[in-house]
Formats: structure tokens, sequence, C-alpha cells
């Protein structure tokens, strides 16, 4: 039966009573590896998703960053703060957004007995559950951001933590940035650093005898740096390492994409090489993004606004709003703002190694990089000239 409702001026909700075909879970998937690092990451977030004033958690970052990994290891720690379970949701392989609800109620076991839409059974079953949603992959069907706004509007006590590399943008949500790992700094020992001791654990999975040495300890840091601390590159740069020393894999970086392939067999398609990942997100950009995101591509190291204003559009793209574009690549995860600001307060904008060399083959490929290239050296002449 339907919980009761609760009793005239009282605060408290109504007790939660299971409906048929209900089933409380919190079996999370058990990844097969050890997560490195993230200490600081997982405290933070599970003090943010246990608080219940904070309905709405959103884990985003690049394809590779570990979003996933980490939304895992925070379900696990805040299971006891959800009597009615913390429940898993893959939407990875879900391309309709219409399907987000009815993919909801599958994983909680839940089964439509009528023809009523998945999303109203939904809200009947959940009304006054304590329960933890954590919905995996959402970029893919980001226009079903109303459907978790009204499950978590009509079910006060229910929460959700999702991941995706691009933003929900509704109120209420609450932002984290999956960083990628620390890398060597001068001060410290590589090996104190969690992007090496990552790429020393992986290869170690294939050759229980490799270790760090005088030898090889500056390449493996090198290695580290070039893949811009990417959990998911780095993985797979440690798989070369069968066949190549850490000096002869860093050497081959200059063209990271042809190496970094070859990811295991449990992984989805899109996550087994790095190229794929990244079209992953690149494909699911309207054709302004892509073309804005592709000129990117022939900045090295970044640059300000105003130069991505007079590169990224040319005289015949007066349909491209250049800030705006920028503003969504942003929120998607595929553009990033430096934390320094260059002079005159102005915010550099960069792009990870692997995207940035992904965006100038696509250049390349489209015939738009000599137009691109000569508006880039008229805009820093004009610079220069002033």
């Amino acid at each position: 039966m339907p919980s009761e409702p609760a009793a005239r001026g009282s605060d408290e909700p109504a007790p939660f009573t299971s409906l048929p075909g209900w089933q409380a879970r919190s079996h999370l998937p058990q990844p097969l590896s050890a997560l490195i690092g993230r200490d600081d990451d997982i405290a933070a977030t599970a003090a943010l998703v246990r608080d219940p004033a904070t309905r709405l958690v959103t884990l985003t970052g690049p394809g590779g960053v570990g979003k996933t990994r980490l939304a895992l290891a925070v379900a696990a720690e805040v299971v006891d703060a959800f009597p009615e379970g913390v429940v898993f949701v893959d939407l990875g392989d879900v391309l309709d957004p219409a399907l987000v609800a009815p993919t909801i109620a599958h994983a909680l076991g839940i089964s439509r007995s009528d023809s009523r839409p998945a999303l109203t059974i939904l809200m009947g079953v959940l009304a006054s559950a304590r329960l933890l949603l954590v919905l995996d992959n959402f970029e893919q069907v980001i226009d079903a951001t109303t459907t978790v706004r009204d499950l978590l509007e009509a079910c006060p006590r229910v929460s959700a933590m999702v991941t995706s590399r691009a933003l929900l943008s509704v109120s209420g949500e609450r932002v984290i940035q999956v960083p990628s790992l620390s890398l060597p700094n001068s001060d410290g020992k590589p090996d104190d650093a969690d992007a090496v001791r990552l790429f020393v654990e992986r290869s170690q999975a294939i050759q229980p005898a490799f270790a760090l040495s005088e030898s090889n300890t500056r390449a493996v840091a090198a290695i580290c740096a070039r893949l811009d601390g990417l959990p998911l590159a780095i993985e797979l740069a440690a798989a070369r390492t069968v066949l190549f020393p850490p000096d002869a894999l860093l050497a081959r970086l200059d063209r990271r994409l042809a190496v970094l392939a070859g990811g295991g067999r449990d992984l989805p398609d899109r996550q087994r090489t790095m190229r794929d990942t990244i079209a992953w997100s690149f494909d699911l950009l309207d054709p302004n993004e892509q073309v804005v995101l592709r000129r990117m591509a022939v900045f090295v190291g970044g640059c300000t606004l105003a130069a991505a204003e007079a590169v990224c559009a040319g005289p015949d793209d007066q349909d491209i709003d250049v800030l705006a574009t920028m503003e969504s690549l942003i929120r998607q995860s595929l553009v990033q703002v430096g934390k320094t600001p260059r002079a005159g307060g102005q915010p550099r904008l960069t792009m990870l190694a692997t995207v940035r060399e992904f965006t100038a083959e696509a250049l390349a490929a489209s015939g738009d990089e000599q137009p691109t290239m000569e508006r880039h050296a008229r805009y820093y002449l004009d610079l220069a000239s002033s």
C-alpha cells in the first residue's frame, strides 16, 4: 500500500512503505582494480551527498578523468545515510532521454503494471523514500534533466549523484569538478604523486617486476605530465609498457592518440582508446560547437577569450557566438579555464593535450585549417604591433 500522508502539522515525512515490485538495493558495481588517491575528493563529495539539503550533486570533468570511479567510492561511503538504499543506474547505453525514467525504474526493480508513465510510477513509489540515485554517464541524455528535476521535486527525501561531462544547469545543482590526478613537483618524490602511483600499479598488473628506478623515474613522471594526470590516459599508457620501456614510451607521446589505445575488453568501446573517449564528447556537440573547438587547436598553450573570439569565427560565421559557445564548451568539460588569469584579468582558455591533438586532426581534415591559421597569425601580428 502507498504511504499514508504525514499527520497534519507535522514536519516529518510519512514513513516509507514499499509497493509491489519495489526492492531497496545497495548493490554497487565493484571495480576489480584499486582506486588510487582521491581521499580528499571522496571526503568532500560524501559530505555534500550526506547533507539532506543537497539534493543534486553533479560530478563533472573530461572523459577519462574518473568520474564513475569517484562516484562509486562516494556511494559506498554514504550508504548508511540512505535507509532505502543507494542505487546505481548506468545510462551509458541509453541514447533516448525518454528512456531515462524507465531505466531508473528497472534499476530499482520496479515493474510497470499499468499504462502510467514510468516517471509517475517512480514519483509514487519514492514519495517518502530516503534514497540515493547514482546516475552514471548522463551527458548523452542531457535533455532528461527535467526528468531528474521533477523526480527530486516530487520526492523530497530522494537525492541524486550524477556523473556527466556536461552540467545539468538546474537550480539546486552542486557541481564537483573532478580533477586530474596529482603530478610530481620539484619538492616531493615522484612516487608521492597519485598519477605516478597509478602508472606504476597498472604497469605492475601486467609486469609484476616493474618498479621505479633511477633510470626510469624521470621518464615516468614526464609521461604522467604529458598526459595531464588523466587516469584513463595513464592506464592506457601503462598498458604499453609490456612493449616499450618508459623512455621509449615517452618518445612516442608526440602522437598520443596513436599510443593510447587497447583498453581492457571489459571497458565500453568509448573508453578503450583515448580517441574514442574524446570522439564520444565531440559527437555530442552541435555543429557550431564542433567548429569552434576544432579551431581552438591552433592555440598552443591556450589563449585569451579575446584571441578565441578573433580566431574561432571568420567573417562568414555570423551565426557563431564565440562567447556563448565557449561557455558551453567549458560546461561540457572540453575547454578549461586556467586558474591564473592573464594580465588585465582575462581568463586563460586551455584544452587537455589529448583533446587538442584530437581537434587538430579534426581541423586538418575539415579543410578549415589554413584560414584559421591566417586569422591566428593576423591576430597576433596586430597584437604585437599595437
